[in-house]
């Protein structure tokens, strides 16, 4: 006896693409589909629309207040709890520190000990200072170098750290003098004035990327 085997044929492919599927049982298409169909039969609408919320968004970014990071409270575990009770509890005064330096003079030669007193006097007469720390002073290591060819004067700013970086421009100028009348020598001062510059310089990269993009 024989016995025949008869295969069902397979479904014929419905209107979108998906076997066995009827013009009934048809998905509509999603809302990313549907804005897409749009934009491409208004292109004008839809780029105008986006370059508006683009503007839009930009001026909302200019005018909203940014938050600052304070590094001495953004540490984490225990070294960050440390820092932040520091940072908060105990009193840290705004510093400016001042690098005078020579090709070849060591830092025991007369002529760089007085370039670094002329220094010292005349950051001490400022009313922004409220102490000055002389390389030379024991209890001040490690602000000379090991070749003997730099040294750091350290001052303290006068008032809370917050405000210390207003209080730097008396500072820097009176170091350009110093500079000025020992044009041999290197002096220049970095601390609060450069946090301040840099931080002015990443605030105007910053609006100027936002309104590029």
């Amino acid at each position: 006896m024989k016995t025949r085997v008869i295969q069902n044929e397979p479904p014929e492919p419905s209107g979108n693409g998906s076997p066995g599927a009827t013009n009934g049982s048809r998905r509509p298409p999603n809302l990313a589909a549907r804005m897409a169909r749009w934009s491409a039969h208004h292109r004008k609408k839809a780029i105008v629309g986006w370059l508006a919320f683009a503007i839009a968004l930009f001026a909302v970014s200019m005018v909203s207040p940014m938050k600052t990071l304070v590094w001495e409270t953004s540490g984490p575990g225990e070294s960050g709890w440390a820092e932040k009770t520091i940072y908060e509890d105990l009193e840290q005064p705004g510093s400016e520190v001042v690098l005078v330096q020579h090709e070849s003079l060591s830092a025991s030669s007369p002529e760089f000990k007085a370039v670094v007193d002329d220094t010292i006097a005349a950051l001490s007469e400022l009313d922004e200072v409220a102490l000055v720390e002389s390389p030379y002073d024991t209890e001040n290591p490690g602000l000379i170098s090991t070749d003997r060819r730099s040294a750091l004067v350290q001052t303290e700013i006068v008032g809370d750290s917050a405000d210390a970086a207003d209080k730097t421009a008396p500072i820097v100028d009176r170091v350009a003098e110093v500079q000025t009348a020992n044009p041999d020598f290197t002096i220049g001062s970095f601390g609060e004035s450069t946090g301040k510059a840099l931080e002015a310089t990443f605030s105007d990269d910053l609006k100027k990327a936002g309104l590029i993009s």
